[in-house]
Order: structure tokens, then sequence, then C-alpha cells
């Protein structure tokens, strides 16, 4: 598996086209900016592959999916950031749930 289980990286084991999906629920209320990013191998630059601002009246799942050409040990997590969180993975919180998946499309 190429998802680290502490950090929720995900690192490109090959160089490919790969999907991601992911499915964040929100509490009642709770503010929620979605974020798929990717950073390269030396985890120095980095860019959102896409980005959604979520606040339901009630709770609430939404998807986010992105496509990104990778190479070889580039990174790939979903962010979840919220007023009380500054910029960081949220792993579990009674406020949010997440499913973060990959799926790579094209060998080349």
């Amino acid at each position: 598996m190429s998802t680290n289980s502490t950090t929720g990286y995900f690192t490109a084991p090959v160089d490919v086209i790969y999907e991601f999906a992911a499915q964040v629920c929100v509490t009642q209320d709770a503010l929620a900016h979605v974020f798929i990013e990717k950073r390269n191998d030396s985890m120095t630059n980095k860019s959102r592959l896409t980005a959604s601002v979520v606040q339901p009246r009630l709770a609430s799942c939404y998807s986010v999916s992105a496509y990104a050409q990778l190479t070889r040990n580039e990174h790939v997590w979903l962010l979840l950031d919220n007023s009380s969180t500054s910029s960081k993975i949220i792993e579990y919180d009674q406020s949010y749930w997440k499913a973060f998946t990959e799926t790579h499309i094209q060998r080349q």
C-alpha cells in the first residue's frame, strides 16, 4: 500500500496518471476547507489539485476528486482545514469523517 497510515500521505510508487477521490462528512454548522494537495518528493513544492469550502446547515457528506500526473515518490493527501485547526490534516475529529482513495489510470 502506498498511503502512510501515520501521515496520511500517498506516495506514488511509479510514474503514472492517478485518480484521487475523497468523501468528507461534516456535522451541522461545521466549516471545512477541503483540499487534495500534491508535493514533490522532497516535500518542498506544493500545489492544490482541488479545493472546496463546505459549511452545511445539516450534517452532510461531500465528494471531491482530481486527476494528477505524478512521478515516483511525489506525495498527495487530503487536507481539511477549519478555523480551529490551522492547515492540518484532520485524522479524527467529532465534526469530520473522511475517506481518501487513489487509483492509477495509465502506466507510462
